[in-house]
């Protein structure tokens, strides 16, 4: 298994942010397959990523990237915190 990073994009009105989802599956589309199952996005094609969009509440929200990481203890607070490492390059 591996562990993969979702990001996506929320709107409200003059508001943003970014949100992610770790989720850990074999590959990108069953991670993407996952993801949309979470988001409750139904039946929705993994090749056409880029176009999913959704509601959450108020918010307005739509797919940003997908990276597989590494889950590793924060060498800062003594493992107290994990951090994600980008498992192709090796950067945050």
């Amino acid at each position: 298994m591996m562990t993969f990073e979702i990001k996506y994009k929320s709107r409200l009105r003059e508001y943003s942010e970014f949100g992610y989802e770790h989720i850990q599956a074999r590959d990108e589309k069953a991670a993407l397959k996952k993801f949309a199952k979470i988001k409750k996005l139904g039946k929705v094609n993994p090749e056409k990523v880029d176009n999913w969009t959704w509601w959450d509440g108020d918010w307005f929200e739509r797919f940003w990237t997908i990276r597989p990481i590494t889950v590793i203890p924060c060498p800062h607070c003594e493992g107290t915190g994990k951090i994600s490492v980008d498992s192709s390059n090796g950067h945050n």
